[in-house]
């Protein structure tokens, strides 16, 4: 197949970062489309996925990340640490947040050097001017703000036991969000769906 992309996924090493910009069932569809995708072992294991269930889906595991950085394509998602840019082959491309508060010039410097073609997940616009990689994260964040305050209230987590919906004989809990935008909508939605006022 001559449009056969070697795709890599490598490990995020930066701490506390979870996320993988591939599930298992994105493989197969890439896979099935005869795609050939290179994972760094351990890579989903913050997502909850483990090797196996990636190879199962016709991922190929690889051992170090320096198999992973010389796929055609490199799925990311926090930026390129300046070693990660030093193992990329030259003129392969790159998808990945920016952050430039944390994006090191080296990393920037080293991509050029390379004629990497780097496109920012966070940068990719529509024709209507919408941002839908960027409101898909907010969306997320949005659902996952309202569960995350649910749990800290409750008294397993150090809170005074409260719940946001309330029940027979007892309020529902008042809910304040800053913010109107994608994140701030759907946290509100989310709130309005447990039935707190």
């Amino acid at each position: 197949m001559n449009n056969r992309l070697v795709i890599g996924v490598p490990c995020e090493r930066t701490e506390g970062e979870k996320r993988l910009a591939l599930t298992p069932e994105a493989v197969e569809l890439l896979t099935d489309a005869g795609h050939h995708i290179l994972l760094e072992t351990g890579a989903g294991l913050g997502i909850n996925y483990s090797d196996n269930q990636y190879a199962d889906c016709g991922a190929e595991i690889v051992s170090t990340p320096t198999e992973v950085f010389q796929a055609d394509v490199i799925l990311k998602i926090l930026p390129p640490l300046p070693g990660e840019v030093t193992l990329m082959k030259s003129r392969s491309t790159l998808f990945s947040m920016i952050q430039l508060n944390r994006f090191p010039r080296e990393s920037y410097e080293g991509l050029i050097y390379k004629r990497i073609t780097a496109l920012a997940y966070e940068m990719i616009s529509d024709r209507q001017g919408d941002y839908p990689v960027m409101n898909t994260l907010n969306e997320i964040e949005g659902i996952a703000a309202v569960n995350i305050a649910s749990c800290l209230l409750s008294s397993m987590h150090g809170g005074k036991g409260v719940l946001l919906g309330g029940i027979p004989g007892v309020p529902p809990t008042e809910v304040v969000i800053l913010g109107a935008g994608t994140a701030g909508t759907v946290a509100a939605r989310t709130a309005l769906g447990m039935g707190p006022l």
